[in-house]
C-alpha cells in the first residue's frame, strides 16, 4: 500500500505541474492568436487598400485619363509598384503629348504643302483621311471617309484607272503610283498624284 500511495502522490504532484503549466499556456495561447490576428488584417486592409488603389488608377487610366496618380505611403514593394505604374502613366503622357504636336505639325505641313493622306482599314473597310483631304477633294469639313464617297469625285474616264489600280493593291502589289482627275464640289477638274502603299 505504501507503493501505491507514493504513485499517487506522484500522480497528483504531476497532475498539479500540468494544471500549472496550462494556466500560463492558455493566456499565451489566447494573446498569440490574438496578436497574429491583428497582423493578418493589418496585411489584408494594407493589402486591399493598395489593390483597389491599384483598380481605381487603371480605371482612369482605361478611359484615357493620364493625370491620376497612385500615392501609396510606407515603405513597402507596393509603393514600388506605384512609383513604377506613375512613371509609365507620365511616359505614355509624355508620348500622347508629342503625337499630338507632331499630328499639329503634319497638318501645317499638309496645308502648306496643298497635300493630305489617309489610311484604308481594309478588313475593317474603315477609311480615315486628313481634314486637308476633303479640301482637295471639295468636300464638308464632316464629311465621313469612304471608298465610295473617295472615287465618286473621281472623272469617269479616270474612275477604271483608280478601280484597277486598288485592286493591284488588294491583290498583293505593294505600292503604286498614278495621276488622275478628279471634279470637285465647285465642278472644277483637278489633277490629282496618288500614291498607294500597302
Amino acid at each position: 500500500p505504501e507503493f501505491e500511495r507514493q504513485i499517487e502522490n506522484t500522480y497528483l504532484e504531476s497532475a498539479a505541474g500540468t494544471e500549472k503549466s496550462l494556466a500560463w499556456l492558455i493566456p499565451i495561447t489566447v494573446i498569440t492568436m490574438l496578436v497574429l490576428l491583428s497582423l493578418v488584417f493589418y496585411i489584408s486592409r494594407t493589402l486591399y487598400t493598395a489593390f483597389n488603389e491599384f483598380l481605381k488608377a487603371a480605371s482612369i487610366f482605361k478611359k484615357g485619363d493620364l493625370s491620376h496618380r497612385i500615392n501609396i505611403s510606407g515603405d513597402t514593394e507596393m509603393k514600388e509598384l506605384a512609383e513604377a505604374f506613375n512613371l509609365v502613366v507620365a511616359r505614355q503622357e509624355e508620348v500622347m503629348s508629342d503625337l499630338q504636336r507632331s499630328e499639329q505639325r503634319l497638318v501645317l505641313a499638309e496645308r502648306i504643302a496643298n497635300m493630305g493622306h489617309w489610311r484604308w482599314n481594309i478588313p475593317m473597310d474603315n477609311m480615315v483621311w486628313s481634314p486637308q483631304v476633303n479640301k482637295i477633294l471639295g468636300f464638308q469639313p464632316d464629311a465621313k471617309p469612304s471608298l465610295d464617297l473617295f472615287k465618286s469625285v473621281a472623272h469617269k474616264e479616270d474612275k477604271p484607272l483608280l478601280t484597277d489600280t486598288i485592286h493591284l493593291l488588294l491583290n498583293g502589289q505593294k505600292s503604286a503610283q498614278i495621276e488622275y482627275r478628279i471634279i470637285n464640289s465647285k465642278k472644277q477638274i483637278r489633277v490629282l498624284n496618288l500614291m498607294l502603299q500597302t
